[in-house]
């Protein structure tokens, strides 16, 4: 809905011939109705029709983005970890895959195994073999 106020406005504005840009931006930030743009024009100091695009492009690809998700996206668990609402990798067991796949093409049968502080890891050999 953004990019089609952006479109016909850029359309009357380019029928209307020497109108200067602070009324083209008064114009934009009157008629636009997308509450985060609305927040953002509030809150900056836009001086250039630039400026102002710009800005509203970048709203719009949020928005864009913000419905995608909405309509594709799966509801967030709130019992999930942290790191999985968040989108954000597992670091321990990224390193623990990690150091499995580098044991294996090291050529070598050794079990991967993390210290007390979780932060590093070492290689043990399996029991039974010297």
């Amino acid at each position: 809905m953004l990019w089609q106020y952006i479109q016909r406005f850029s359309q009357v504005r380019n029928t209307i011939p020497r109108i200067t840009p602070s009324t083209v931006i008064m114009a934009f930030t009157e008629g636009v109705t997308n509450k985060r743009l609305v927040g953002k024009l509030e809150t900056r100091n836009i001086e250039t029709v630039f400026e102002l695009l710009a800005l509203a492009d970048k709203c719009a690809r949020e928005a864009e983005a913000q419905q995608r998700s909405d309509r594709c996206g799966a509801p967030e668990d709130p019992t999930a970890p942290e790191h999985a609402r968040s989108g954000r990798p597992d670091n321990k067991k990224n390193k623990q895959k990690a150091a499995t796949v580098l044991a294996a093409a090291e050529g070598h049968n050794m079990a991967c195994r993390w210290d007390k502080s979780g932060s590093a890891w070492g290689r043990t050999r399996p029991q039974g073999k010297a």
